[in-house]
């Protein structure tokens, strides 16, 4: 009993050290034959729930699960506060593990055992649909939730409980834009945890903060009010235990720390400790399992370590990881990887050498979630798996107006180090996915580039277009873009120059002249020269 005690006070004030004293001291106690299933019922609850803090999700639900067989196989089904306890600590278990499906099943289970009851059973179903939204990506509902779960708060008349109401209507009024609100709710929030052992939840009001200011008015003083919140998040020691783990505006928070070099070390510690997942827009900064760089290259981290090889290297293995990046990543159907690798083998074995290469390189990469595999198709894992091939593509996609599309923009044009595996020119399946990336990055350059020379930004515009010839040297309208800057400035034997590169790379390269077009314009500048010439 003080075992559970203790554990019941250490979750809730978010009081690691302790909780891991009485869970070590509890644990040999629970194994006692002199134990009630009662007391062993409520001891597994709050272990489940210390496991979840700590980001031990499996061992969570495991706990968990020894809970739910207490409860039927004795009755205490009946027990509203026990069974509400069970599917909500269990739903924030599958919420941080990504589960949509799982969580909705145990929020479904604790809205329907409180109808019709006393205040706390509905207050945790008002807090069950909470978590079923902010596992579902629709926080702006948790504005109007969170102002329900608030009020059934307060006829609890239990502080804890009214602390966690105010932090998740936090998180909807942030994510449905009414920052007045907003400010109002989060001074409330600092008055009724000021003193208390639930000050802890001041790390969270810090990082709703910092989004707000992030999305709504200020980059530069939200990085600046995230660097202050991950500084005492980090000093604090903060485990992070409420549903906000689970949002998307704690993974973007985390993505935007690891962009601006802000607590990267926490940060880092966060996202493996907790098993974070990356938001659509994490880039190679994000502390990725698996990172693959296939433009200009072809490398493969696996956490954060280069893969390197002494002896024979395993090309089977890395050929079907190029197959699934070249075929799209996700659900890449099995036949045609075996068409692709295998196109000399009978049908059955080589679905067979298919699952046995997959098997090789789920071993190679370290990570066996890394390759899934479900009805018939191979698909790389997005949670685990970040590719630059994706990023450029999910970067040159339209991002907007202004400031965001410029900086997309320039993100893609440092992602793009060159064509799409460079070595494996000479393979068919990958010709696609390679066109695709140059049409996609030739295109970006050059309305960069003209957007800048209609601003007369001409040094600009020279960077951009160098900086695309140094990642396709054949793409002829950078080097016409150079030497319309050149021209502009009256740099013409700059600008000849950059057209005799152009001949000669295509000459090399591809055996043909630049274009009429290519030509025109250095016929100009030729005729141009010697006036200029003698104007000076």
């Amino acid at each position: 009993a003080a075992a559970t005690m203790l554990l019941a006070y250490c979750n809730i004030a978010s009081d690691a050290d302790r909780a891991t004293i009485a869970v070590t001291r509890g644990r040999s106690l629970a194994e006692s034959l002199e134990i009630t299933p009662f007391s062993l019922c409520w001891w597994n609850l709050r272990l489940g729930y210390f496991h979840t803090h700590a980001g031990r999700y499996e061992e969570s639900i495991a706990a968990l699960d020894k809970a739910a067989e207490i409860v039927t196989g004795h009755g205490f089904q009946y027990l509203v506060n026990m069974t509400s306890l069970l599917f909500s600590y269990r739903s924030i278990a599958t919420a941080s593990k990504g589960d949509i499906r799982a969580t909705r099943l145990c929020c479904n289970r604790v809205v329907a055992v409180a109808e019709g009851r006393r205040p706390m059973p509905r207050w945790h179903a008002a807090q069950a649909h909470i978590y079923e939204s902010c596992v579902s990506g629709n926080l702006a509902a948790v504005a109007e939730q969170g102002a329900v779960c608030i009020a059934l708060a307060k006829e609890t008349g239990m502080i804890y409980v009214e602390v966690l109401a105010g932090a998740h209507h936090a998180i909807g009024l942030a994510a449905s834009g009414q920052r007045r609100a907003l400010a109002e709710r989060l001074a409330q929030q600092r008055t009724l945890i000021r003193d208390t052992c639930f000050a802890y939840f001041e790390v969270e009001a810090a990082l709703v903060e910092a989004w707000d200011m992030l999305v709504h008015e200020s980059r530069p003083r939200g990085r600046e009010l995230l660097a202050a919140a991950l500084r005492l998040a980090r000093d604090t020691r903060a485990q992070h235990g409420n549903i906000f783990r689970a949002t998307s505006i704690f993974r973007e928070l985390l993505a935007e720390a690891f962009d601006a070099g802000i607590e990267t070390g926490y940060a880092t510690d966060v996202v493996r400790r907790l098993g974070v997942s990356p938001p659509p827009q994490a880039t190679d900064r994000w502390p990725w399992p698996l990172k693959v760089y296939t433009l200009g290259r072809f490398e493969v981290h696996v956490d954060s370590t280069l893969l390197t090889f002494v002896g024979k290297v395993p090309r089977k293995p890395l050929t079907l990881l190029k197959a699934i990046i070249a075929f799209g990543e996700t659900g890449v159907p099995a036949a045609t990887l075996v068409d692709a690798l295998w196109s000399e083998e009978e049908g059955d074995a080589a679905r067979k050498s298919l699952d046995i290469t997959i098997a090789r390189l789920r071993k190679l990469l370290g990570h066996s979630e890394a390759i899934l595999v479900s009805d018939e198709a191979v698909t790389l894992n997005p949670r685990l798996c970040w590719v630059d091939a994706r990023g450029f593509l999910e970067l040159t996609n339209p991002p907007g107006l202004g400031s965001a599309a410029g900086d997309a923009a320039r993100r893609a044009c440092a992602l793009h180090a060159g064509p799409f595996l460079p070595a494996d020119l000479d393979l068919p399946w990958t010709m696609k996915r390679r066109e695709q990336l140059r049409g996609r990055f030739i295109r970006l350059v050059e309305e960069a580039g003209l957007t800048l020379e209609s601003d007369s930004r001409w040094l600009e515009a020279i960077a951009q277009y160098r900086g695309g010839i140094d990642a396709d040297d054949l793409a002829e309208t950078f080097h016409q873009g150079l030497m319309r800057c050149y021209r502009a400035l009256g740099r013409n034997a700059e600008a000849m120059s950059a057209y005799r590169r152009l001949r000669q790379t295509l000459s090399v390269t591809l055996g043909i002249a630049p274009s009429q077009q290519s030509r025109a314009l250095a016929e100009s500048l030729q005729r141009e020269s010697p006036s200029r010439d003698q104007a000076g």
